[in-house]
């Protein structure tokens, strides 16, 4: 799924181009380049909006993808995801942590 600054950056770059036609669409019709100037301005926010809504609307639906290997589709469970975010090298951790023996008691530093 992309993101929503990259679906935002898609929308933005591709209105650039869209508003400049418009522009000169709008200033060829009227003769007025105030008029033409609005006529786009308008254009391109109401434009950029229904393009992101478009672009995340397309990012839900499966239809014409492929599916990830399976090496790729690893189901997280919520702990792990959290553990992970606020610890990327927590898995490393707990594959380097020692576990103490059984019979280890913490009270006054004795093993049992």
């Amino acid at each position: 799924m992309e993101s929503h600054v990259r679906s935002i950056m898609k929308a933005v770059s591709w209105r650039l181009g869209g508003t400049t036609m418009t522009a000169a669409i709008a200033y060829i019709m009227t003769g007025d380049i105030r008029i033409a100037a609005a006529i786009s301005a308008f254009d391109t926010v109401v434009k950029i909006g229904a393009f992101y809504a478009h672009e995340r609307l397309w990012a839900r639906i499966k239809f014409g993808r492929s599916a990830e290997p399976e090496y790729q589709a690893r189901k997280a469970t919520p702990a792990a995801e959290y553990t992970e975010a606020c610890n990327p090298a927590g898995s490393a951790i707990r594959e380097l942590s020692v576990e103490a023996p059984s019979d280890y008691t913490s009270e006054k530093g004795q093993h049992g």
